[in-house]
């Protein structure tokens, strides 16, 4: 499984896909499962149901493991910016 993240700087999005060995043309394909905005709160139910289970167990690993990490940056840049708030406040 290969996660991506495109750069868009309207909506980045992210992209899943796997890559398969394909024996008419003898070299590896890759097959992009599908693409869902970073704001979602899950993966896209499409992209799941093209998944074995095994690749389902592997997806879920990886969004639960950036979520939380996405959550901590949140947190630790809300922590960082409470001191200049109470500072801005001190000079109203």
């Amino acid at each position: 499984m290969q996660f991506r993240l495109l750069e868009n700087k309207a909506r980045p999005k992210w992209e899943i896909s796997r890559w398969t060995y394909s024996p008419e043309k003898k070299r590896a394909i890759k097959e992009t499962l599908g693409t869902f905005p970073c704001y979602y709160s899950m993966v896209s139910r499409d992209i799941l149901d093209k998944c074995t289970t095994q690749e389902k167990a592997e997806v879920l690993e990886w969004w639960r493991v950036t979520s939380e990490a996405v959550n901590r940056e949140r947190v630790r840049s809300q922590v960082t910016k409470l001191p200049v708030i109470f500072k801005d406040l001190e000079t109203l």
